[in-house]
């Protein structure tokens, strides 16, 4: 839990697309993926254990591969990517998964219909009442994140290719 407090503390105002009111039990029970992806972010800077951030690395990306088939809501699949895009983990000896996982990130919010906050609702499978203003002005606010996270991947990726 402390790990938690520490990704509040050093990171959350970067990227503000989490509630520090929420307790460490509620994200796991929402999505264990998130969940690991807050700790994975916070290890970054956690000095009682240096190596848990590599550690991490391996078991974290398979989780956010797998999570484009859980049952979690994609709303919590997003913002746990958009943790592990903001802050990756480093490259080492692993595959660079940038691009799959920006991709990923960008069609999971337009099959959810992120892009079209208005008409959201349209984009569920079963029948849900259309978008409280509040609703549509968080998953607003959700898809610019995405789509400057995304854009800042693969800019970054793109430069770094060598010709």
């Amino acid at each position: 839990f402390l790990t938690c407090h520490r990704f509040f503390r050093h990171y959350a105002s970067f990227l503000p697309v989490l509630d520090a009111q929420t307790k460490p039990n509620s994200y796991y029970t929402q999505s264990p993926f998130l969940f690991w992806a807050v700790i994975s972010v916070a290890s970054r800077s956690y000095s009682r254990n240096p190596t848990l951030h590599t550690a991490l690395a391996q078991e974290v990306t398979e989780l956010a591969f797998l999570s484009v088939l859980s049952t979690c809501a994609p709303w919590y699949t997003i913002q746990g990517l958009l943790l592990l895009l903001t802050w990756p983990f480093p490259k080492e000896n692993r595959p660079d998964v940038t691009f799959p996982l920006s991709g990923m990130l960008l069609h999971l919010a337009m099959q959810n219909g992120f892009h079209i906050p208005m008409s959201s609702h349209e984009f569920s499978r079963g029948k849900i009442p259309a978008s409280s203003d509040l609703d549509m002005a968080r998953r607003s606010e959700l898809w610019a994140h995405c789509v400057l996270v995304y854009q800042r991947c693969v800019s970054y990726s793109f430069s770094t290719v060598a010709w």
